[in-house]
């Protein structure tokens, strides 16, 4: 259940470090962030792991990805207004949180731990695409539509 805050986190220094600062030409800053993240994570383990055990590493996992998401915000300041992706960013924030809580449910179902993570996945995916339908989020209709088209071709070469 810990880990399941992991979820926006990462979806965060997703886009920062992944998308925002490889366009800026920036990507040695996502290193940086990675490897404060990582000094962190190895404090932090030593820490809490004789003292909690896997609920201490869980929690020093979450605040490792913390300290990354921390980092890139200031480092973005840098090259950018996060203003400008203010409200873009808490909108899928709020998804990822939903997807995030829709896939701890399913962690709640009594069954085979491979069964109950291929379908915390598959729901977690499902959530997140109805969200992004439900908003008409341009890049994921378009590639809806790349995949719809994909099948429909595969279809009709069958059908021949």
């Amino acid at each position: 259940v810990i880990m399941a805050f992991t979820v926006p986190l990462v979806c965060f220094t997703h886009l920062f470090g992944n998308l925002l600062f490889m366009a800026q030409n920036k990507e040695r800053w996502t290193l940086y962030s990675v490897i404060v993240g990582t000094c962190a994570n190895i404090i932090l383990n030593y820490l809490f792991i004789p003292k909690f055990g896997a609920e201490g590493a869980a929690v020093a996992s979450v605040a490792s990805e913390s300290f990354i998401l921390t980092v890139q915000i200031i480092l973005l300041k840098r090259i950018t207004s996060i203003n400008t992706y203010g409200k873009q960013v808490l909108r899928y924030a709020f998804y990822a949180s939903i997807m995030g809580v829709s896939m701890c449910i399913i962690n709640l179902v009594e069954v085979s731990m491979i069964l109950r993570v291929l379908l915390s996945a598959l729901v977690g995916m499902i959530v997140y695409a109805a969200l992004l339908w439900r908003e008409k989020n341009l890049l994921f209709l378009e590639l809806l539509q790349i995949v719809m088209a994909k099948l429909n071709h595969k279809q009709n070469n069958a059908k021949i």
